[in-house]
């Protein structure tokens, strides 16, 4: 039921890189790679305290055809950097654009349904359907006999 396929009317391109730090003294921080393709990715990741190289990381496809993905980090608050490796090009992003309340946020990982379980609930809504139509076939004809009975009895 669920088939993603690659996009093939997207050209290369990458959309932006922000380095996303929490407003609290954490030491946690954060790149976020927006709306490239095609996936292939490297971030690095490294601060005035810390130097953190991760290389290629998971993106997840966007409804717009584009990926995204983040990178969360243990790398301090002071002068943090971000840089990204697309298709050879190198994107940097040394600016902190974004402040987030709370970076101790795991997302889950959305599994699609592999297509035998799909075919199962597919099967399984057909039945189900047939009952019903089943259902308010003889509810129809009852309530036709009903009227018919009923009117040759207002009849006589």
């Amino acid at each position: 039921m669920w088939n993603l396929k690659k996009p093939s009317n997207i050209k290369q391109t990458f959309g932006k890189l922000f380095v996303l730090k929490p407003q609290k003294e954490n030491p946690l921080v954060a790149c976020l790679a927006k709306d490239f393709y095609p996936k292939d990715l490297e971030i690095y990741m490294n601060s005035t305290k810390n130097s953190f190289s991760h290389g290629k990381v998971s993106a997840k496809l966007s409804s717009k055809g584009k990926y995204s993905t983040a990178l969360v980090t243990n790398l301090g608050t002071n002068n943090a950097q971000c840089h990204a490796k697309h298709q050879g090009k190198w994107v940097t992003n040394t600016e902190t654009t974004s402040k987030l309340k709370d970076l101790n946020y795991q997302p889950k990982e959305i599994d699609l349904p592999d297509s035998g379980k799909c075919q199962q609930d597919s099967e399984r809504s057909s039945t189900l359907s047939l009952y019903v139509i089943g259902i308010r076939l003889l509810f129809t004809k009852a309530v036709a006999f009903n009227i018919i009975v009923t009117a040759k009895f207002l009849a006589l």
